[in-house]
This record gives structure tokens, C-alpha cells and sequence, in this order.
């Protein structure tokens, strides 16, 4: 309003005030969050308490698959669900470091007992199905997504190994 005013008084013609409007309402908000960071997954999601419940709930599907739950010892279970934390708290930009195993040497065991892709697929739709259970955006689910798929080959000890602690957290290596 306040631009179409001063637009009127310089004599600008209302067909042109209208195109003007136009032009800025398509990049009112690209102005507005210029300068602005987005947030982190990790903030987007809920924080702590979102990832605590998300690995929660996927370990209690991923229990419960009899072709996924021959990989899980019951006694590892507090351990491994608390090092699952840390590690998407760090993978979804929460924390800038990750002070676990990489990827494959914690899978490395799994491999050896025949954990495959079909296998991977299965936990990939798990966390998906979990995390929408759980109302998390579609958006930021498409993003784990791509992130849980950028991991296969290091869990499968495919080709050659990649350096997640290096590679920086889920949001840089999305592009930011």
C-alpha cells in the first residue's frame, strides 16, 4: 500500500502500479528472509525430544520386523538406541560433532550376517513411516530421506568408505 501511494504521487499509472505489485509480492519473502539461516533439522523437528522419540518408536517397528530384529541383540538395545541419538542429533544439525563409529564399521557385523539393501529399504520406510506417525513435515521427511539414502553404501560396506564425521551435519551436506 505504502509503495502504491508513493508510486500514485510520482504520477505512475495504475496498470504500472499493478505489474510493481506484482514484481513485489513475488519476492516479498526472499527479501524478508534474506540474511535470515534457516533452521536446523534438528530445530525444525523438535529438538531432543523429537529425535529421542523418533529413534524410539523406530526401534520398537524395527523390533517387531522379524527379518530386521535378527540383527538386534535385546541387550545392546539401551546402547544402541542411545548412540542412534547422538548420532541424528548430530546427522540433523543439533550437534557439530559425532563421536561414534562411522557407518560402517557399526554396521560392519550386520553385513557379515547378510544385512543387504532389502533390508536397508525396510528401515528406510520404517523411519519414514515413523516419523509421519510421529507429524513431522513432509518436507523435512523427504530430507531425511535423502540423507538416510546417502548413507546406504557406507552401511552396506559398499565401494569406497566415506567419512560422515568430516562430511558435516545433515544440513550442510544438503547444501545448507
Amino acid at each position: 500500500e505504502l509503495l502504491a501511494e508513493t508510486l500514485r504521487e510520482l504520477g505512475v499509472s495504475n496498470t504500472d502500479i499493478d505489474e510493481v505489485a506484482k514484481v513485489a509480492n513475488s519476492v516479498k519473502d526472499d527479501i524478508l528472509c534474506k540474511g535470515m539461516e534457516q533452521a536446523s533439522l534438528f530445530s525444525r523437528l523438535g529438538g531432543a525430544a523429537a529425535v529421542d522419540s523418533v529413534v524410539d518408536l523406530l526401534y520398537d517397528v524395527i523390533l517387531e520386523d522379524d527379518s530386521l530384529s535378527k540383527f538386534f541383540s535385546p541387550e545392546v538395545m539401551p546402547q544402541l538406541r542411545k548412540m542412534q541419538k547422538d548420532f541424528l542429533t548430530f546427522a540433523f544439525g543439533g550437534n557439530p560433532s559425532y563421536e561414534g563409529s562411522s557407518m560402517r564399521k557399526a554396521h560392519k557385523r550386520a553385513v557379515s550376517n547378510g544385512l543387504s539393501d532389502v533390508h536397508f529399504d525396510k528401515v528406510a520406510n520404517h523411519i519414514t513411516e515413523s516419523m509421519k506417525e510421529l507429524g513431522v513435515s513432509k518436507s523435512d521427511i523427504e530430507e531425511v530421506a535423502k540423507a538416510v539414502e546417502s548413507l546406504r553404501d557406507d552401511i552396506l560396506c559398499k565401494g569406497e568408505e566415506g567419512d560422515l564425521t568430516t562430511a558435516g551435519n545433515l544440513f550442510e551436506r544438503l547444501g545448507g
